[in-house]
């Protein structure tokens, strides 16, 4: 049992979700996780009718937590302990969504902690992470306000998860919609803190320049051209002004009229995080 700052309990509730040769087991173990967590808010992906779920989610270590009053599900994806040194990769969900577990351990070139944190505020089924939606209201100083006093909170909360969990190297932060709005808080507001910022269908309007630290995450932002809820041409404003500020920045654009990740974007969003968990590997002079 640990304790946080404001004094909650963080008490981490576990479980380890592996192939042990046994469909019953994994049922077991499924049936468990559902308990815990409740019906339908913890989004496996799973059929949990399939018989064979437990190929489904081979090589998965997941466990659930609070810091500072967020609650945290977090994953070890590849041939790794819980408590093993891993790099760290922070994905922050969409408005009106939750965290989603991945199926399987997929194409990774090293083992990595997957942090999932859970937006405080409900949403129908959801969550979310700012109180108004981009598409609601446009007012940059408005909900450039909420950003910042989002990523403030989630930075605090950052800090405390690399300090208690084994980190290799700095996290890697990622999101998609309201989760891309964050990751590019992060490299702008935090920037000490992170190696990499992922966003996916992210906006931020940079309306004042960051402080100078030594070390400047590196940025790779996929967006749909046709993305009627997060216009393309004020992500392409901000990545531009991100370069001019001095960081490496790139925007990366592909043939979609949804907001939402294409097979297309997927795949290449997979590329860009490989490359950069191989980079946390290889040392601090590759990503800090």
């Amino acid at each position: 049992m640990s304790s946080n700052p404001n004094g909650t309990n963080s008490t981490r509730q576990s479980w380890v979700l592996r192939a042990f040769g046994s469909r019953h087991r994994a049922g077991l173990l499924l049936a468990c996780l559902l308990c815990l967590v409740g019906p339908g808010v913890l989004r496996l992906g799973l059929d949990l009718e399939n018989k064979r779920a437990d190929k489904a989610i081979e090589g998965l270590s997941v466990s659930e937590y609070h810091v500072q009053g967020i609650r945290i599900t977090e994953v070890v994806v590849g041939d790794a302990a819980p408590d093993a040194r891993l790099p760290m990769v922070i994905r922050f969900h969409g408005r009106g969504s939750v965290p989603n577990v991945p199926r399987s351990v997929g194409d990774v070139p090293v083992a990595y902690r997957l942090i999932l944190p859970w937006a405080p505020d409900r949403l129908g089924n959801g969550r979310t992470w700012f109180p108004l939606s981009v598409t609601a209201d446009r007012d940059r100083k408005v909900l450039g306000h909420h950003v910042e006093a989002r990523v403030d909170q989630m930075a605090a909360v950052v800090r405390e998860l690399t300090e208690d969990r084994p980190t290799l190297g700095r996290p890697i932060v990622t999101g998609f919609s309201q989760g891309g709005m964050l990751t590019l808080g992060f490299a702008r507001l935090e920037p000490e803190l992170v190696s990499a910022a992922l966003p996916i269908a992210g906006w931020l309007h940079p309306d004042a320049e960051p402080p100078e630290p030594a070390r400047l995450p590196i940025i790779r932002a996929i967006h749909g051209a046709g993305d009627p809820i997060v216009p393309l041409d004020e992500t392409r404003d901000a990545i531009r002004t991100f370069s001019r500020w001095g960081y490496d920045a790139t925007l990366e654009v592909f043939e979609s009229d949804e907001h939402a990740i294409t097979p297309a974007i997927r795949r290449r969003y997979e590329q860009h995080l490989r490359y950069l968990l191989e980079q946390v590997q290889s040392g601090p002079s590759s990503l800090g």
